[in-house]
């Protein structure tokens, strides 16, 4: 089927909404087009934002463990899909809680990409560690939650972390 031009501008304009909370326009409706015999071809992957909780506290990060890994992706932050009419910041510190028993403070928004194994857009939240221990609050998706030393943080998230993230978190560990 072919796409027109107001079909276009309607898929930017849901997908600009969709995230009005992020600090620039993101896409939470991917639409890949591709050229193919004289017409643009769209495929959608009505995908959703992701927000992590980045948890630093005496030197470590705080990491789960999926119970269910997502490929190479066993280790990561907290983190979950953003809910309709949820602040990034909101998710994060409702993930902090639901998977990792901690309660959190949201403090600011570190950054976002598409993570490079899931292809999902995530934002990356700094939280202020107030209590809890770390325990697997949800083992439906998390089987552990620890404490992390920065120099481990890279044997366990295949890829690498975030550049930004990185940044914030050797900062942080000082």
């Amino acid at each position: 089927m072919p796409v027109s031009l107001s079909m276009q501008a309607e898929m930017r304009a849901v997908a600009v909404a969709v995230v009005p909370h992020t600090k620039s326009p993101c896409i939470s409706l991917h639409a890949r087009s591709t050229l193919f015999r004289g017409r643009v071809e769209v495929r959608l992957n009505a995908g959703s934002v992701i927000a992590g909780a980045v948890i630093v506290h005496d030197g470590q990060v705080l990491l789960v463990r999926r119970t269910v890994p997502e490929g190479e992706l066993v280790w990561q932050f907290p983190a979950g899909k953003v809910d309709p009419g949820e602040l990034t910041q909101q998710t994060a510190t409702r993930e902090a809680l639901e998977e990792a028993g901690f309660i959190v403070e949201p403090l600011f928004t570190i950054g976002e990409r598409v993570h490079p194994m899931t292809g999902r857009h995530v934002v990356y939240v700094a939280c202020l560690w107030l209590s809890g221990e770390p325990r697997p609050a949800s083992p439906q998706e998390v089987s552990t939650a620890e404490w992390v030393p920065l120099t481990e943080l890279m044997t366990r998230i295949p890829g690498g972390v975030h550049g930004p993230v990185w940044e914030y978190l050797s900062n942080s560990a000082t």
